[in-house]
């Protein structure tokens, strides 16, 4: 990856998504960074061993990887990054 393409997706000239509560949010993301302590009930990231399902994540937390598909909790609300 060249330097502006990581500038472009470090700044996330490429888009935001905002996701709320138990709908299931789809594309293609390279973060989610939870505005609130955030469980989710579903997560798809390439390449990804284990799981972070059922797991409460911290307000503030930002979680890298290929992201394809993420479904909150009731009172959930984070940002993806689309990349």
């Amino acid at each position: 990856m060249n330097t502006n393409d990581l500038y472009v997706k470090q700044t996330g000239s490429k888009g935001l998504t905002v996701g709320d509560g138990i709908t299931e949010v789809t594309g293609t993301f390279y973060a989610v960074q939870c505005l609130t302590a955030c469980t989710f009930s579903a997560m798809t990231i390439a390449g990804l061993t284990g799981t972070i399902t059922g797991k409460v994540i911290p307000a503030g937390t930002i979680i890298y990887g290929k992201i394809t598909a993420i479904t909150g909790s009731a009172d959930n609300s984070y940002i993806l990054y689309k990349g």
